[in-house]
C-alpha cells in the first residue's frame, strides 16, 4: 500500500519526467519485453557451426606455459638482487630438477610452481616483457634472470602447449550465448529503428559562449 501511494503521488508531481535514472530503466524494459519476440532463442546446430566458423580464432586456447620460478626481490636486497640471481643461475648450471631451487631467492606470494598458464594470464602476472623473454627459454634448465615488477627471476619451463583452434563441441553453449546474444543486440536496433520513424529528430544547436537565448551578447 506505502509503495503505491508514494508512487501515484511521484507521478502526480512529474518525478518521472526529465529523470535518466527512470528513463533508462523503462527502456530496459521495453528491450526485455520486446527482444525474445524478434529472433530465434533456440538456433540449431547447423546454424551455430556455421557462425563458429565465421569467427575466425575467436574461439581460439592460446599458447600455454608451465614454470617454476624463483625471485629475487631489489626491494629487500638493493642490487644485490642482480648480483646474486647471477651467481644462484651460476651454481644451478648442472641441476636436473627444478626442486633444487625451492629454498633459494625470497620469499614472496607468488606462486613458485606455475601450471598450465596462458600467455594472456602470465602478461597479467608478470608483464609482457617477462612474457616475451620467457618464450626464447629453453625447457628443462634454469635460466633468467627474467625481469618483472617484482624482481628477478630464475625461471625452469617444465612444458608448453602450442595455441589451438578449439573445437566446436569443446565451446557449444559458448558459441551459442555469443549468437544469441548478437541476435539479441540486432534485434534491439531493428526495433529502435522502426520506432525512430515515428518520430522526429530535432537537433538543437547550443548558443554560443557569451550568447543569450534571444542571440543578443
Amino acid at each position: 500500500m506505502r509503495e503505491q501511494v508514494l508512487y501515484r503521488e511521484a507521478l502526480t508531481l512529474g518525478l518521472d519526467r526529465d529523470d535518466v535514472v527512470v528513463r533508462r530503466h523503462l527502456r530496459q524494459k521495453y528491450e526485455f519485453l520486446t527482444q525474445d519476440l524478434a529472433y530465434d532463442t533456440d538456433p540449431d546446430d547447423a546454424t551455430l557451426r556455421a557462425y563458429f566458423e565465421a569467427q575466425g580464432d575467436r574461439y581460439a586456447q592460446s599458447a600455454r606455459v608451465s614454470f617454476h620460478q624463483v625471485l629475487f626481490s631489489p626491494t629487500r636486497r638493493g642490487a644485490q638482487a642482480e648480483i646474486d640471481a647471477v651467481q644462484t643461475l651460476a651454481d644451478l648450471k648442472w641441476a636436473t630438477e627444478p626442486g633444487t631451487a625451492e629454498t633459494l631467492g625470497d620469499i614472496t606470494s607468488l606462486p613458485s610452481d606455475l601450471v598450465g598458464l596462458d600467455l594472456h594470464a602470465i602478461e597479467a602476472m608478470f608483464g609482457p616483457d617477462f612474457v616475451a623473454a620467457l618464450q626464447t627459454v629453453e625447457p628443462g634448465l634454469w635460466a633468467g634472470p627474467i625481469a618483472s615488477d617484482f624482481g628477478l627471476h630464475l625461471v625452469w619451463i617444465t612444458g608448453r602447449a602450442p595455441g589451438r583452434r578449439l573445437a566446436f563441441e569443446e565451446v557449444r553453449q559458448r558459441v551459442r550465448d555469443d549468437w544469441i546474444y548478437e541476435q539479441r543486440v540486432a534485434a534491439n536496433e531493428a526495433v529502435y529503428r522502426k520506432l525512430l520513424e515515428r518520430y522526429e529528430v530535432v537537433v538543437e544547436t547550443p548558443a554560443a559562449p557569451g550568447t543569450s537565448a534571444g542571440g543578443e551578447s
